[in-house]
């Protein structure tokens, strides 16, 4: 720069200027700055000018976020906001210029730590909650196949298996969302097992082992009813106890059942016996329990050889006396059964020797028909007993028997001369020695009597056999063998003309076999068998029953089908009415369909064998149902803290009633918990089948909260069970905010299309109670959640 001064007036010369130099700097320019300006802690970002010119980055808090002075790198540090500076040096006397911008550093979500119980049973509920003190999070599964989580983290368990449950925070400022998780595991039903219970003897004092109350595989319970320790019984007797699981273990019920045996007790067939020297006993042992009992013996002997201690059903065993005097064996035999000891029992055998016959007088070798014999005889064996058999040819009156002598009656059957052979048989203390044979030659005289013939009759019928003697005169004994039937019995006095005897068969066909003995002037004829066969009843068995009866028209619409039991293609059928003694008229089959109360009453007869059942009765009764007019179903008011549902049943309904709530298992209390808002049926049967009817109840209830997200799981609020109502939503002041009706979508959570903030919200509702009709008004608050 120049200055000039100019000659001026008189004075002429050279202008006179004084120069100065000016330098003019450049203003410096830091541009402006760009760059992501929401980060999260720990993370980074970068900030660019599009100043041309080197400067220098720089932050204000460095705690909340640094940055690299060269190149505007910037690393997040705690949450907070700083700003940003790039400063380009002045030159000369221009100062420096700088440039601006904040980085906001969001903390990372926290979504806190899980709790709640690891583990449930199949088909269990439980709860996760977590510590986070942000409470905007979703809950998720990893596999909803094991099981499912709500809103609220209530896990449902679905199938056995394990699921990763998740709770996650949304992203944030500049951080991404943040989950946290926790494996629930779901336990399947498993049923306890137990060694099976030891069967116990009946009459058995010795200390009872408790019921375990641990299974084999490691599930804890009680058992009930408690152990019963009586111990008293002549049948095998089964006890049921049930198993019940610990609460909260994941098992089911079972059954163990204990089986108390009766002891056996011994019988011997004969109890004892007298066998000769070299001759072995024939012993046969039972019990009342038939062959699942065993048998053991221990033996003593008194001057007897070959016996020894052994098992089995009977005692046979070779016996040999040791010297000239009778000898004994005495058997102490324990039965078993099923591992019970019954009572020992004694056995005795007597071990005698052989005595011999010696003939002293035979006065009458030669008899006419209708006189006795005189045969005497006697042994060198002190103590001998005799019996005899005979061989008769052409004579009657020769029977066998016993004694010291034999006097006898002899006849001839024809009118040949006939011969009694005596075949006489000594016996010292049952010892029988070498026979003797003695014939005695009868002459004839007449005496025969008819044939009588088998038949068969019914069980509770009598014998009527007609006996015909060929003689007048000749009376008649006989002995009964029964096979599976009972009555009859054998004559203890002589009679002629017919044996009536009664005779029973229960469950299959039996026999009696008579054996006849004529006799005549103390002369026994030859036997005559009679078999009578013995057919058993039919036994139809029938069951009370129940009908379904109409209480109006009195009409049956469930009848109830009497059984008899009994097949039709062997039996014919008679049903009765209430002692009527005539039949049902077309009631010929071995069932009957009865649709009206009273007593009932069938006769079966054997087809085979014409035999007729005694009338065997039953009883039905009428159950009345309960009508459409007999059930009242309440429920509480709207809106109300644990809702019931109330069943009541009034009328001539018989019962007892069973009551279902929706699809819940039936159950006999008439009170239901209402689980949730909305439309339920109410649904009332009974045990018969005869009451089946359904009514409709609604509870009305509104959502606690809403959470309009977006993810399509409570974005709107309403209350969707009352019928086409309007509700008014006012905010925490009382202002009106929205007016919706329930029958449409719902609020979104917005006012005039702006989202309002997560807070509470109050409503009010006039409407008309669904069960009663009565018109109420309803003020309560919920959440908007974001």
């Amino acid at each position: 720069m120049t200055y000039t001064m100019l000659g001026i007036g008189g004075c002429i010369g050279n202008d006179d200027f004084e120069t100065r130099s000016i330098t003019v700097d450049a203003l410096p320019n830091a541009g402006i700055l760009s760059g992501i300006q929401d980060i999260c802690v720990g993370s980074n970002t970068t900030f660019l000018t599009d100043s041309l010119e080197a400067g220098i980055w720089s932050s204000d808090d460095t705690n909340v976020a640094t940055v690299n002075p060269a190149n505007g790198d910037i690393v997040a540090g705690i949450p907070g906001t700083a700003r940003i500076t790039y400063t380009v040096a002045g030159s000369g006397v221009c100062t420096a210029a700088n440039a601006i911008r904040d980085v906001k550093v969001t903390g990372i979500p926290n979504p806190g730590t899980i709790s709640g119980v690891p583990t449930i049973c199949n088909n269990g509920t439980t709860i996760f909650t977590t510590d986070a003190t942000d409470k905007t999070g979703t809950w998720s599964s990893s596999n909803s196949t094991f099981a499912t989580v709500d809103l609220n983290g209530q896990i449902k368990g679905i199938a056995p298996g394990i699921s990763v449950i998740t709770y996650t925070l949304p992203a944030v400022g500049g951080c991404d969302a943040v989950p946290t998780s926790k494996s629930i595991t779901i336990d399947p039903i498993v049923e306890p097992t137990f060694d099976p219970f030891p069967d116990r003897c009946a009459n058995d004092n010795t200390t009872i082992s408790p019921l375990v109350l641990t299974s084999n595989n490691g599930i804890t319970g009680t058992w009930s009813p408690s152990l019963d320790t009586s111990n008293t019984t002549i049948l095998p007797i089964v006890k049921t106890y049930d198993f019940n699981p610990t609460t909260g273990l994941c098992a089911s019920q079972i059954k163990g059942f204990q089986t108390i045996l009766p002891l056996p007790i011994a019988t011997a067939t004969p109890n004892g016996q007298i066998v000769c020297s070299d001759v072995a006993p024939n012993i046969t042992l039972s019990s009342n329990l038939g062959t699942v009992t065993t048998f053991a013996w221990d033996v003593i002997p008194t001057e007897v050889i070959g016996d020894s201690s052994a098992s089995g059903n009977t005692i046979d065993q070779t016996l040999t006396v040791t010297g000239f005097t009778a000898g004994k064996a005495v058997y102490t035999v324990i039965p078993s059964s099923g591992g019970c000891l019954g009572l020992p029992i004694e056995v005795t055998v007597n071990v005698n020797p052989a005595p011999e016959v010696n003939i002293t007088s035979n006065l009458k070798p030669l008899l006419c028909s209708g006189e006795v014999t005189d045969i005497q005889y006697d042994s060198k064996v002190a103590g001998t007993t005799f019996s005899w058999t005979v061989v008769p040819k052409g004579v009657i009156g020769a029977f066998s028997s016993n004694g010291n002598a034999i006097s006898q009656t002899l006849k001839t059957t024809g009118i040949v001369q006939g011969t009694v052979d005596y075949i006489i048989t000594p016996t010292s203390n049952t010892c029988t020695g070498p026979q003797e044979t003695v014939t005695i030659t009868v002459n004839p005289t007449p005496g025969i009597f008819g044939p009588t013939q088998s038949t068969k009759i019914c069980s509770g019928e009598t014998t009527n056999i007609t006996l015909s003697p060929s003689i007048l005169g000749t009376q008649f004994n006989w002995t009964v063998l029964r096979t599976d039937v009972t009555g009859g019995k054998d004559s203890d006095t002589s009679i002629d003309g017919i044996i009536s005897e009664t005779l029973i068969a229960e469950t299959k066909v039996g026999t009696a076999k008579f054996t006849i003995i004529p006799t005549l002037n103390s002369c026994d004829g030859i036997p005559t068998d009679v078999i009578i066969q013995v057919n058993p009843l039919p036994k139809p068995v029938l069951e009370n029953g129940i009908i379904c009866v109409d209480q109006v028209t009195k009409t049956t619409f469930k009848s109830y089908i009497l059984d008899s039991g009994l097949s039709n293609t062997n039996h014919n059928f008679r049903w009765f009415f209430n002692d009527s003694p005539t039949p049902i008229p077309g009631a010929n089959s071995r069932s009957f369909e009865v649709k009206e109360k009273g007593k009932y009453s069938v006769i079966a007869t054997n087809k085979n064998t014409g035999c007729l059942s005694t009338k065997v009765d039953a009883e039905i009764i009428e159950n009345l149902p309960a009508t459409e007019d007999d059930i009242l179903v309440s429920v509480s008011d709207a809106f109300s803290e644990n809702p019931i549902i109330t069943v009541e049943v009034t009328g001539l309904g018989t019962g007892p009633f069973l009551y279902q709530l929706d699809d819940s298992a039936p159950q006999t209390s008439n009170v239901f918990n209402v689980p949730k808002s909305g439309e339920f049926k109410v649904k009332v049967t009974d045990e018969q089948g005869c009451t089946n009817e359904i009514r409709k109840v609604i509870f009305i209830d509104y959502p606690k909260f809403f959470t309009p997200n977006g993810d399509g799981i409570n974005d709107t609020w309403r209350i969707g069970a009352l019928p086409n109502t309007n509700v008014d939503i006012y905010d925490r002041y009382g202002k009106l905010i929205k007016q919706v009706n329930s029958s449409g979508s719902g609020w979104d959570g917005t006012l005039n299309g702006q989202l309002l903030p997560g807070t509470d919200y109050w409503f009010t509702v006039e409407y008309v109670e669904p069960n009663s009709g009565i018109k109420k008004l309803f003020k309560s608050h919920f959440s908007l959640k974001r």
